[in-house]
């Protein structure tokens, strides 16, 4: 619980900055990649539950997933419907479509795999990301990540915890 509620304090002061200039009473739209964990849901939770005052919200997703994982592809739907049908967030067909709904992203994907492409898309459009563990499958794949957030500008940042 303590790393979601981190989490969120982390949204809230990372994108509320890259927003700046916007009303202060503006909610501030958030969409995940990668529907196949539990910490989209948690997230979720937290992030849109009006007692916790975040100034953001859940509004879009996009599923992802990795047929190849079991991890992934026994999940993804069951937390897809979730999303939609509990959180009535909006699911989405792409990540392009994604980032013109929202201000601000996090990568949920289980599979560190797709952690780089998806960031492109999202980097290159310009929106603060939050990429959940694993960062990506490689090294060299986490120093491209936060090399493009540089280039263009963009707030980029993941966290998890020590075991």
């Amino acid at each position: 619980m303590k790393r979601f509620i981190l989490t969120t304090l982390l949204l809230t002061m990372v994108i509320a900055p890259a927003l700046k200039g916007q009303s202060e009473d503006r909610v501030i739209r958030l969409g995940m990649i990668g529907l196949d964990t539990s910490h989209v849901t948690a997230f979720t939770k937290i992030i849109n539950d009006p007692k916790n005052k975040t100034g953001c919200r859940v509004v879009a997703a996009y599923p992802g997933g990795s047929p190849d994982i079991p991890a992934s592809a026994d999940r993804l739907e069951m937390f897809t419907n979730r999303m939609r049908d509990h959180f009535k967030v909006e699911i989405v067909s792409s990540i392009e479509e994604l980032c013109q709904k929202v201000d601000g992203v996090l990568i949920e994907s289980v599979d560190g795999r797709p952690h780089l492409k998806q960031a492109r898309l999202v980097i290159a459009a310009g929106k603060p990301v939050f990429i959940d563990k694993p960062m990506a499958v490689s090294l060299a794949d986490v120093m491209e990540i936060f090399q493009l957030a540089k280039e263009n500008n963009v707030s980029c940042w993941s966290s998890s915890r020590d075991r």
